[in-house]
C-alpha cells in the first residue's frame, strides 16, 4: 500500500505510472510476501523439509491432499460453469427479447 501512491502519481522522484504503476506495486508487493512466506516457512519454524523424501511418503501424502481437495474442486468448478452458464442464458434471453420488439 506504501508503493500504491509513489508509483502512480509519481512521488518521491519516482515517475508517474498511472494504472501500470499500480500494477507493479502489487506485484512488487506480493513478490517481497512470497519470499517473507518462504522464509518463515522453510527456515524460521523449519515446517517444511526436503531431506527425507520417499517416492511412498510423497504419494501418501498428495493421496491424502487429493482426497480432500478434490470434491471442493469440483464443487467449485460446478459452480462457477452453472453460474456462467446461467448468466450467460438471460443475457442471450435479453438480447433476444431486444431484438424481436
Amino acid at each position: 500500500m506504501v508503493l500504491d501512491p509513489i508509483l502512480i502519481f509519481g512521488l518521491l522522484g519516482a515517475p508517474r505510472l498511472g494504472v501500470e504503476g499500480a500494477a507493479l506495486a502489487t506485484l512488487i508487493a506480493n513478490v517481497v510476501l512470497m519470499i517473507a512466506a518462504l522464509w518463515v516457512v522453510c527456515i524460521r519454524d523449519r515446517l517444511v523439509s526436503f531431506h527425507s523424501l520417499s517416492p511412498h511418503l510423497v504419494a501418501d501424502s498428495w493421496r491424502r491432499i487429493l482426497h480432500v481437495g478434490l470434491p471442493g474442486i469440483f464443487a467449485a468448478a460446478c459452480a462457477a460453469n452453472f453460474a456462467a452458464g446461467a448468466c450467460g442464458a438471460a443475457i442471450g434471453r435479453r438480447v433476444f427479447a431486444c431484438e424481436t420488439r
